[in-house]
């Protein structure tokens, strides 16, 4: 089934980065306003072959602590992808699983030695 929903978008500035003569970059867009509506959790994974090479944390794992930078850089297209895949959560009704989850588990680094699996629950 498909589904029509009509969104805003907002930039910082209009919708192309512009190069001032000090050499900065103006522009962007806007930043989700996220707080208190998102919140993470990361965990070392491993490979486990047994449960089908999956890549999961240990049964005794602790939260990672600390500092991380993940960068992420896709297309146009790969962003829009991911938009609407997160736009196609939002509107998802779960009330008959309210411990439901979504699995992006296939995101592997540039230099392909990191693997990362988001894992999205959501919450109404």
């Amino acid at each position: 089934m498909k589904k029509k929903i009509e969104i805003e978008i907002e930039f910082t500035g209009t919708d192309k980065l512009v190069k001032k003569p000090s050499g900065w970059i103006e522009g962007g867009i806007k930043k989700p306003d996220t707080k208190k509506q998102l919140d993470f959790t990361v965990y070392e994974t491993f490979l486990d072959e047994e449960e089908g090479d999956l890549w999961s944390p240990r049964d005794d794992a602790v939260p990672f602590a600390g500092g991380l930078q993940i960068i992420i850089n896709g297309t146009r297209n790969g962003y829009k992808e991911l938009g609407k895949y997160f736009l196609a959560l939002s509107e998802l009704d779960i009330s008959e699983d309210p411990d439901y989850h979504e699995f992006i588990d296939d995101m592997i680094s540039y230099d392909g030695k990191t693997n990362i699996q988001l894992i999205f629950g959501k919450e109404d």
